[in-house]
């Protein structure tokens, strides 16, 4: 009998782990990445991205949905769908005309922000227009020529 005590004993920790990853499941294959790499890298305003988006182009246009983080690196970005949360875009010229709906962090050449962005802003640019249909909710900062 002591045994078999002894046996579940060892093997009830294996157990709880199993059911611990079972019963995370769902959360763990909800989690989603997409990457993308070309020229030209585009998503359509009728395209949603479920999770992280990452893109390294010539040319980026997002005009559809992000559901998650989205990371730009490319020659020209221009982004008019919206970002659920974080935007970070390394680029020649910058153009975000979209909600991003946490915060926004751009190191450009040329800026210009007409969005609305509920986080901060911070804006390492050569240039930056935020035009007056632009709504920042956080903080905003700058650094730059103009």
């Amino acid at each position: 009998m002591k045994k078999i005590i002894k046996n579940l004993n060892i093997q009830a920790p294996l157990i709880f782990a199993f059911i611990a990853v079972l019963a995370s499941w769902p959360l763990i294959s909800e989690a989603s990445m997409v990457v993308r790499t070309g020229d030209f890298i585009s998503v359509a305003s009728e395209d949603a991205v479920e999770g992280d988006f990452y893109a390294l182009g010539q040319k980026v246009v997002l005009s559809g949905l992000i559901k998650g983080d989205s990371i730009l690196f490319g020659g020209e970005i221009t982004v008019n769908g919206e970002i659920e949360e974080d935007l970070i875009v390394v680029s020649g010229t910058a153009q975000v005309h979209a909600k991003v709906d946490d915060d926004l962090r751009i190191i450009a050449g040329d800026t210009v922000v007409a969005g609305e962005v509920i986080g901060d802003l911070v804006i390492v640019s050569g240039t930056a227009h935020i035009l007056s249909t632009a709504k920042i909710n956080g903080d905003v900062l700058y650094y730059g020529n103009s």
